[in-house]
């Protein structure tokens, strides 16, 4: 049987609940890098997990290395919209919320539920889920740029600045959305998506 692995995952760090077959819980914290990564696998390798079933939740960008690192050396890892968690959580009337505490509850989702195991993105969908990221945060940009230009009334130096501003990001947007579009015409299969 296998151990089962949750992690609550952060920009720099990720706390770990390793529960073994015998029902003992191990947890630790690593940092949120390539060395803090292969640290916590020769933790729970120490541990004598040989093999496990690692859950963590949606994070964005923060447990990609993580998660990748995990499935491409073998083992199953199932990563949790964190809605499913905190309705978990709900309905285990669990109120306390600390790192620890998360991990020990994805843990204990992934014992009872069993979620299915996860796959990494093509390079071909990250390439696409970056591109719409970087357009996302340039259109995001642009407004606040476009909010704090309204708002100037009194500089003019300032006022030609942010300008400026606003034509790059206009410039940026369109090379984006650009460089997506071209994106889409050599992989068809994500016009759909």
């Amino acid at each position: 049987m296998s151990s089962i692995i949750g992690i609550d995952i952060a920009k720099d760090k990720f706390d770990v609940c390793l529960l073994t077959p015998q029902q003992q819980a191990h947890c630790e914290c690593f940092p949120n890098t390539k060395s803090g990564i292969n640290k916590f696998h020769r933790w729970f390798k120490k541990l004598g997990a040989s093999t496990a079933h690692i859950c963590l939740e949606a994070t964005g960008i923060y447990g990609e290395l993580l998660a990748e690192t995990m499935y491409q050396r073998g083992y199953t890892v199932s990563v949790i919209n964190p809605a499913r968690i905190k309705a978990y959580a709900k309905s285990q009337m669990r109120r306390n919320k600390t790192d620890t505490l998360d991990a020990v509850l994805i843990a204990d989702y992934c014992r009872t539920q069993q979620p299915p195991a996860w796959q990494p993105a093509s390079p071909e969908l990250k390439e696409l889920r970056a591109l719409a990221r970087h357009r996302d945060d340039l259109k995001q940009e642009l407004q606040r740029t476009k909010n704090r230009l309204d708002a100037q009334t009194v500089s003019i130096a300032v006022t030609q600045q942010l300008q400026a501003q606003i034509e790059f990001l206009t410039k940026q947007m369109d090379e984006t959305e650009q460089l997506m579009r071209e994106h889409m015409q050599r992989f068809p299969q994500f016009k759909e998506q």
